[in-house]
């Protein structure tokens, strides 16, 4: 199995607490659902962590970078756990790859076109006739392709938007979500249940299998090529599960005034799952834009609604259905109507910029590409980075410096790595050192700072030492990492001096220098465990962590004997604690 990072990795990206938390996560086997998905240019992993609310957790390795992302709202130092426990599963190889094709992942266009359409017109029908004998749903497929458009297939079905979604509203209205115990599905945390967690749980799958029951409605349809009544369905959806009152059977407070954000947000989800059918299903030009205009049509329709002030109206925002438009884009014909219907109805607007850049492309409109990215580049940090490509492809080193300037100042994060690697550092270089300075401090790379210290001299490196060290306070020990590299002991030593009691990461701390000040370190090591000894407030976990210290203390050379009887006073002295002797000879201090 390929390593993709290793577990060192993970710690130097994590605070000790987040790293422990985390791999309690895994132990407990809250990481469900983990898949590897190969792309041409990385890697991606997703899964979902199932802790007090349920996450989704994605990382994308590129190259030697781990670019994650979570759902949670942890924004502290390093990683959160739900990231480290994914990370855990991955390196333990729990996850299923997901291949995309057998084929070679580049497949030159051109040649299949030109193959196509040199091919025999007898081998093109049998290729197809073998294809549609396979498979009962493409043959469906197939009949409302030839046909046009799928007014047949409507006809018998006729889903009615306004009528499902009023009965859609009316369900969700009315979930109830009292007496969870006779429903619940309990986690297991060796034998501890956490009802709290059991019952979020449970209200979740509640949710999840109303959402289910129309979501596969609308697939049935799909796999039979009856696209608009696929589409009617999930716009029902959509509509229908906005606005929602906070449920009136909810005994155990589940929601709090979230229940619509739920919803939603647990909606979108499935929204993936549709686009994921819609892919591998073959539909001709006209049913697609039956499909968008009829989204068009709702999307009027409620704005003018909107316009004369009528209240709690469904919102449409195609920011929500980005996504699914885009799969529909497929031809030139259906990208030419759908700009211009973009362009008749005033829609060129923030929320459609990813649509018209996808039209562009596959119009080949280069023109229309550089008009809109230019004009959404400032308000969308994906476009900002395409557009900062093409004018690195363009050789157009000035429009590239500029917004190369307001990226970072905007979102200095997503753009630090790629400036390091892409900028001009002959014209750029104080742009270029801001990035590697940021990039340093958010990733906690020592590999970085090694190629930022060229270009600091001895004050600026204070200066930034400082910085750094304000920012990883308590949490972790990136400073001292710095410290050690510059050979700067002495500092290493008064910070061990001023770290309180409770501090994460101590042993960290005075790891580099307890060769170097042993006297010094033990010192500092007796001082803190006697402090803590006669304390009021102390526990297990704390007497974990002395124990920590002293295993590090234990690595000093030729001081055993002054180390032993340290141990020995610790272990005597009194208050008698039991907990903390059980501890010491766990971790094999006595």
């Amino acid at each position: 199995m390929k390593n993709f990072f290793y577990l060192k990795d993970i710690r130097a990206l994590s605070s000790q607490q987040s790293f422990t938390r985390g791999r309690d996560y895994y132990d407990n086997g809250m990481v469900e659902e983990l898949k590897k998905i190969k792309g041409e240019a990385f890697d991606t992993f997703e899964c979902f962590i199932f802790g007090t609310y349920r996450y989704k957790v994605t990382l994308k390795i590129i190259g030697e970078e781990l670019n994650f992302s979570c759902t949670c709202p942890y924004d502290y130092y390093g990683i959160c756990k739900h990231k480290i426990a994914m990370s855990i599963a991955i390196l333990n190889g729990e996850y299923e790859e997901n291949h995309i094709s057998n084929y070679p992942n580049k497949l030159n266009k051109k040649i299949f076109l030109k193959e196509f359409k040199n091919a025999n017109k007898d081998k093109k029908i049998s290729f197809l006739k073998q294809i549609l004998e396979k498979n009962s749903d493409l043959q469906s497929q197939f009949l409302v392709f030839v046909n046009g458009k799928s007014d047949n297939l409507d006809k018998i079905i006729g889903v009615d938007i306004s009528k499902m979604k009023n009965d859609i509203y009316n369900k969700f209205s009315s979930l109830n979500f009292n007496n969870l115990e006779d429903k619940i599905y309990y986690n297991n945390y060796n034998d501890y249940y956490d009802d709290y967690e059991a019952y979020h749980n449970t209200a979740d799958n509640i949710i999840l299998d109303a959402l289910d029951f129309y979501i596969n409605k609308s697939l049935e349809f799909l796999k039979k090529g009856n696209l608009l009544d696929a589409f009617r369905i999930i716009l029902s959806l959509y509509e229908g599960t906005q606005n929602l009152p906070d449920p009136e059977k909810d005994e155990n407070e589940i929601f709090c005034e979230n229940y619509n954000d739920t919803v939603k947000s647990f909606l979108l989800e499935k929204f993936s799952d549709f686009e994921n059918n819609l892919i591998n299903t073959i539909n001709s030009d006209e049913n697609i834009l039956e499909v968008i205009n009829l989204i068009i049509d709702r999307f009027k329709y409620y704005e003018d609604l909107y316009s004369k002030k009528k209240k709690n109206i469904p919102l449409y925002s195609f920011l929500d259905l980005r996504d699914i438009l885009m799969k529909l884009i497929v031809s030139k014909k259906v990208a030419k109507v759908f700009y211009n219907l973009i362009k008749k109805n005033n829609l060129e607007i923030k929320s459609m910029v990813f649509i018209i850049l996808k039209i562009s492309k596959i119009l080949e409109d280069e023109k229309l590409w550089l008009k809109t990215a230019k004009k959404f580049a400032h308000r969308e940090e994906i476009v900002a980075k395409e557009l900062l490509e093409k004018y690195k492809e363009k050789s157009d080193e000035k429009s590239f410096n500029i917004l190369a300037k307001f990226s970072f100042k905007n979102w200095a994060d997503s753009f630090d790595f790629y400036l390091i690697n892409n900028l001009n550092k002959e014209t750029e270089l104080e742009l270029y050192i801001s990035a590697l300075k940021n990039y340093v401090i958010e990733n906690a790379s020592l590999k970085y700072y090694k190629k930022l210290r060229k270009y600091l001299n001895e004050k600026d490196k204070n200066i930034f030492i400082k910085k750094v060290q304000r920012k990883f306070y308590v949490y972790d020990v990136f400073h001292i990492q710095i410290l050690e590299f510059e050979k700067r002991y002495k500092d290493i030593l008064e910070i061990a001096k001023k770290e309180d009691n409770y501090s994460y990461n101590f042993e960290k701390i005075i790891e580099p220098i307890i060769n170097i000040f042993p006297d010094e370190c033990i010192s500092i090591v007796e001082k803190r465990c006697l402090s803590i000894i006669y304390s009021y407030d102390k526990n297990r976990k704390i007497y974990k962590r002395m124990v920590e210290w002293m295993q590090k203390i234990k690595e000093i050379k030729n001081k055993e004997i002054k180390i032993e009887k340290l141990f020995y006073k610790i272990y005597n002295k009194k208050p008698n604690l039991p907990a903390l002797k059980d501890e010491m000879i766990i971790g094999k201090i006595i």
